[in-house]
């Protein structure tokens, strides 16, 4: 698991999947990484399998079907400690999908000025990882390795 490069919402969530499969190559990872985003038919969480994740250092994060992480996410691609950030989630807990809104950016297909998205402060090893407040839809996804 780590925490992207920046990425804007507007070409849906395959894209993002596809930033996150291009920041991991970039960074010499093998495997398939995706975007742990929820859309208005899925669960972050349902995305995955297997539902438990660690860092790039092999910090324990936690499992999906828990809204609280183990260890803070707060890793990026490069392995560091990167500057704290917020990060995309598209919906309050892993375990919750949301109908398509402008607080999921439209199931991200749409960036346009007032639309919002949840976002999670990569810092925290609690409910906040996933959800802290709403932002603008450009920003960091977290990315895990399918």
């Amino acid at each position: 698991m780590f925490v992207s490069t920046s990425w804007t919402a507007g070409a849906g969530i395959t894209d993002a999947d596809s930033h996150c499969q291009a920041d991991a190559a970039d960074a010499g990872l093998a495997g398939t990484f995706k975007a742990l985003l929820s859309t208005g038919t899925a669960t972050a969480a349902s995305r995955f399998t297997p539902a438990h994740w660690y860092r790039l250092d092999g910090v324990d994060v936690g499992d999906l079907t828990s809204d609280s992480a183990l260890g803070p996410p707060l890793l990026n691609i490069s392995g560091a400690y990167g500057t704290p950030t917020y990060v995309m989630t598209g919906s309050t807990s892993p375990q919750i999908a949301l109908p398509p809104s402008p607080y999921n950016c439209v199931d991200w297909t749409d960036a346009g000025t007032g639309l919002l998205t949840y976002v999670g402060n990569e810092t925290y090893a609690s409910s906040i990882y996933f959800y802290q407040y709403l932002t603008a839809c450009t920003g960091s996804v977290y990315c895990l390795e399918q």
